[in-house]
């Protein structure tokens, strides 16, 4: 691309995020990249299509897998060629700041329109960006005003403010941690000036301050009482389905985009359904999701929130390994050219990565972004000679400990999560056909429980167990007696039922009661 069109794409990019696959054509010049950095995306490129021809759908896998090579390896390369040595990379994506501009004065007028004026009272509402999206192109604007060493100081601070109150109206807490602690990182590994150090350091105690505060403002902000819970948006379930669905497909996963077609959680399942309707698109358009052929791809916009998990699930060991080098290699090239910016990026990305996916939905702008940095990134490291030895080994550790790191928040409640003494005891369990419709069956509950706020789950294990139907109950003490929907059963079955705190905090995600049936279609009551 010549420097106007890049800059006009630049800028239109968070605009419109399907724009990212013109980095395709920067495959022509795959060439100019060093050998060494070649054989390692390459590695990684194959790994991941192998993994597609072992998935559980290997046609649709290998062209979920192809399209994904070609899109984030466009963006890679459009982001090397972007790169200019000796110039920060904060520098030449200045058009992205007037696109991400446009985006967060969109969203701040429309939460306008909707509450009357009073911004703060719900969390930031865009057209069609969800919440965490909005909140992370809020974050990667404030890093790229705070890097932006050549713009004037009464043009940085007000985009600098902007971004950071978008980020923080958004109410997505792991937009705002990704946003901080990338900033931090910025300021005490990158290459800046003592001036920049104090004022990240100055900032981040006003934000702490701040956040003694959220409390008091919870009763009239949406985004405040958000950010002050520590509940985990019931993640625990995507965690869940995700992880079963490794478990059952280990080497090749669910195909890249199908991991959604084989999930059950249905929150973002109805998304595509929204959308349509919401922009009135024709029936034949509407019709799309009924195609034998696309249902493979039905819900590729489901994630896991997570992701290693996501990867795991998606791609197998096989493709994990790969992602994980790639992104090793990212954040040695980050870390190893010292650009705060490029430094922001990478840790920001890594943290918001450990409770969402913001590197593997490409087309929905968040991801596009990510792997357009990262092939400046790249540039960078290759501003001076690079053994290849040298670069295989930290790619490898550095992707390792990242892989480690991510499947931290998925393991570490299970062993934060305390024991016995719950009070919870199962008084009645009976599976039969009740009064609910289509042949479905009704699970009768009944149990004894503290007073208090409970979350019920019925799961199918067939084999991987996957939550069929669940909901939340409050109890004032003693008994509590309800009905689950059981969903129709072709053959016996297993099903399992779980009783768990309703605040699903990390350390409060072990049930406090479960059992465990096999179910007949056959049975009568």
């Amino acid at each position: 691309m010549s420097s106007r069109r890049s800059a006009w794409w630049l800028a239109l990019l968070p605009l419109v995020p399907p724009l990212s696959v013109l980095g395709v054509i920067s495959w022509r010049r795959v060439t100019a990249l060093p050998l060494a950095l070649r054989w390692l995306l390459g590695t990684a490129a194959v790994l991941l299509l192998l993994s597609s021809v072992a998935a559980a759908r290997p046609l649709p896998g290998l062209v979920g897998g192809v399209l994904r090579v070609l899109v984030v390896g466009g963006l890679l390369l459009t982001g090397w060629q972007l790169a200019r040595p000796g110039q920060e990379a904060a520098e030449r994506l200045r058009p992205l700041l007037w696109g991400l501009l446009v985006v967060w004065l969109t969203a701040l007028l429309n939460t306008a329109l909707l509450e009357h004026g009073a911004v703060w009272r719900t969390r930031l509402l865009h057209p069609f960006l969800p919440m965490v999206w909005l909140g992370i192109m809020g974050g990667v604007g404030l890093w790229l005003a705070a890097c932006w060493r050549g713009g004037v100081w009464w043009l940085r601070w007000p985009l600098l403010l902007l971004g950071f109150a978008v980020m923080v109206l958004s109410g997505s807490r792991s937009a705002v941690a990704a946003g901080v602690v990338g900033l931090l990182a910025a300021a005490l590994v990158g290459r800046v000036s003592r001036n920049f150090r104090l004022t990240v350091l100055a900032g981040l105690v006003l934000l702490l301050a701040g956040a003694a505060l959220l409390p008091r403002l919870s009763s009239t902000s949406a985004a405040a009482a958000h950010l002050s819970q520590l509940d985990l948006n019931s993640r625990d379930l995507y965690w869940d389905e995700a992880r079963s669905i490794a478990q059952r497909l280990p080497w090749g996963g669910s195909g890249v985009l199908q991991l959604g077609a084989l999930a059950r959680t249905s929150e973002e399942n109805c998304w595509q359904e929204y959308v349509s309707a919401a922009l009135n698109c024709p029936p034949s358009v509407r019709a799309l999701k009924d195609a034998a052929w696309f249902q493979p791809f039905r819900y590729a916009i489901w994630q896991a929130h997570n992701v290693a998990l996501q990867s795991l699930a998606e791609s197998g060991l096989v493709g994990t390994a790969g992602l994980f080098l790639l992104l090793g290699l990212v954040t040695v090239a980050a870390l190893a050219g010292r650009d705060p910016f490029l430094i922001a990026t990478a840790v920001g990305y890594a943290v918001i990565n450990l409770v969402d996916n913001a590197t593997l939905l490409v087309g929905m702008g968040v991801a596009d972004l990510y792997w357009l940095i990262a092939g400046m990134a790249l540039r960078s490291l290759w501003a001076r000679p690079v053994a290849t030895g040298w670069l295989w080994s930290r790619a490898s550790l550095a992707g390792g400990v990242l892989l480690l790191a991510s499947l931290v928040p998925v393991q570490l409640p299970q062993l934060l999560t305390p024991q016995g003494g719950t009070g919870v005891r199962l008084l009645t369990l009976s599976s039969a056909r009740g009064p609910l419709s289509a042949g479905r069956s009704a699970v009768m509950v009944g149990l004894q429980v503290p007073a208090g706020q409970y979350r019920l789950q019925l799961r199918l294990c067939d084999p991987d167990c996957v939550v069929v139907d669940r909901r939340e109950i409050s109890s004032a003490g003693g008994a509590w007696w309800g009905e689950l929907s059981q969903p129709p059963l072709h053959t016996a079955s297993r099903l399992q039922l779980l009783v768990l705190p309703a605040a699903n905090t990390f350390w409060s995600v072990r049930p406090l009661a479960q059992a465990a049936w096999t179910a007949d279609p056959g049975a009568r009551p």
